[in-house]
């Protein structure tokens, strides 16, 4: 789990003119209403995997420079408005990894005054170390681009959070060799953001009397920055990145939260022979009906062309249904693969949340598989799946 923070005072970080110290300050601050951290618990709390992956003992081939170099050139891939202050702040950080003398434990990132901008990291070319390493480049890097704003701390933690998945992206263009062990590494942190730290978020709304902690930002920050990495486009994140006001005016926290907590509504899934007619009808419905939760996408064609589209994927084996503990239809992915082995994703359809647990399950089913994911309305045609 990633302990960082991104000033030095942790029992009171400051926002404005204001102080963090209890959770209604903290809701406040967001603009969210507190039943919606409740539910989102509910449906996003995560269970540890039961692999032995240990990023701290998962060595990389990169050294420190390769990480500043591949994480600058992943920003300014996705960022080229803000080229000029991604530049100057990895050119201006001070990058640190003496930690003898430091107030706080590694890593974070200090913004400075007199002294300049500061980055406390163990690196030691473990995948952990690694990711440590990008997500502070990021605080650095948003620091520079909102013109070294206030910005409050769930925020702040969605753009360290982008900068790791735009370095994963870029990794992916590259073919890097180490792309996979990021990837688990990653993944291993969405378990901890979104199970231990969810967990103690949850906890504290409910008792109300708990004093603020920095660990209540991670879960919602981690989720909303793989949310607006995957539905928006750059120009927007370049609009996020450099807004050096409220974002509560950009992004509506609680909307987001009820977004993902809509209940699924669908029947259980009965129990018929694997093989047979009803089987293959059933599995097609349920499709259907996770389709039709949204209101853009495959919903929108002719019937004829959906029906021979999931047709030609339940031929070709092409396609997976994941249920949920309850038997009920939770999301399904659909793909192709071309004649050199590649695995196109050409549907990902979650509409309850469950995303996490279909990508971990498409991770498990594909192992080394070279995985693409395409998104026919994003900027991007092609992107990274996890």
């Amino acid at each position: 789990m990633i302990s960082q923070t991104f000033v030095l005072n942790q029992s009171s970080q400051c926002v404005g003119s204001s102080t963090l110290t209890t959770l209604d300050s903290w809701a406040d601050t967001h603009q969210i209403n507190l039943s919606s951290i409740i539910d989102f618990a509910l449906h996003h709390t995560a269970t540890k995997d039961a692999s032995d992956f240990d990023p701290e003992s998962a060595k990389t081939t990169l050294t420190s420079d390769d990480v500043k170099k591949l994480t600058r050139d992943a920003l300014r891939t996705n960022l080229p408005q803000l080229s000029d202050e991604i530049e100057t702040s990895f050119e201006t950080v001070e990058i640190k990894t003496d930690i003898q003398t430091s107030r706080l434990t590694p890593p974070y990132f200090q913004p400075g005054e007199d002294d300049g901008p500061i980055i406390c990291v163990n690196f030691d070319g473990s995948a952990r170390s690694v990711i440590d390493l990008v997500h502070e480049y990021g605080h650095a890097a948003h620091h520079y681009a909102c013109g070294h704003a206030n910005i409050s701390p769930i925020f702040r933690e969605v753009f360290a959070f982008l900068a790791e998945l735009m370095l994963l992206e870029h990794l992916c263009s590259l073919e890097h060799s180490d792309l996979q062990l990021l990837e688990q590494t990653m993944l291993f942190d969405d378990e901890g953001y979104l199970g231990d730290d969810l967990t103690l978020l949850a906890d504290s709304v409910r008792d109300r009397q708990s004093s603020y902690e920095y660990r209540w930002n991670y879960p919602i920050a981690r989720y909303m920055a793989g949310w607006i990495f995957k539905y928006y486009d750059r120009d927007s994140i370049y609009s996020l990145f450099q807004h050096d006001g409220s974002l509560t005016d950009l992004l509506n926290i609680d909307e987001i939260l009820r977004a993902a907590c809509s209940g699924n509504t669908l029947p259980e899934l009965p129990d018929l022979p694997k093989d047979s007619a009803q089987s293959a009808y059933a599995y097609l419905g349920a499709m259907t009906m996770l389709d039709m939760e949204y209101l853009e996408g495959p919903s929108e064609l002719p019937i004829t062309d959906y029906y021979e589209l999931l047709s030609a994927h339940l031929r070709d084996q092409s396609t997976f249904l994941l249920l949920d503990g309850r038997s009920k239809p939770a999301a399904y992915a659909a793909w192709r693969t071309a004649p050199d082995g590649v695995v196109t994703l050409t549907r990902q359809s979650a509409p309850f949340g469950d995303h996490l647990s279909l990508l971990k399950t498409l991770k498990s089913h594909f192992g080394d598989t070279r995985i693409i994911s395409e998104h026919a309305r994003a900027s991007r045609k092609e992107q990274r799946p996890w």
